[in-house]
């Protein structure tokens, strides 16, 4: 996560030093659910003794740990960087998911509509 922090700073400060007025929203991912079959999480969560069965409310708790982790670590870039703002899409999906990382076109739609009121909150320069 440290690594990952600070190439955010990073870049945030090259963006602030080229383009100062240029404001950066991020965002990490809404709560993922693991399935026996995904290459991105349920296979590694099978390849390490997990039950998909027995240990579907265990998996759903690290999977939001590790969320709700990035989620504070891009809040803390934000707080120490004006130019960054944090769109937090937790709980927007709601189960609609392609596989395991990526929404459905109507929830894809939701987190863009999302996007757009945090766009259209900011005053115009």
């Amino acid at each position: 996560m440290q690594k990952l922090q600070t190439c955010y700073l990073d870049i945030a400060e090259y963006v602030m030093n080229r383009s100062p007025r240029t404001q950066m929203l991020v965002h990490g991912y809404d709560y993922p659910v693991a399935r026996s079959d995904g290459p991105w999480l349920g296979r590694p969560f099978l390849r390490r003794g997990f039950d998909m069965r027995t240990d579907k409310a265990l998996i759903a708790d690290i999977l939001a740990y590790l969320v709700d982790r990035f989620y504070a670590m891009l809040e803390d870039v934000s707080d120490r960087h004006t130019n960054v703002t944090v769109v937090d899409i937790r709980n927007i999906v709601r189960g609609r998911w392609t596989d395991e990382l990526h929404p459905e076109l109507e929830a894809s739609k939701d987190i863009a509509a999302f996007y757009r009121n945090v766009i259209d909150g900011y005053p115009s320069v």
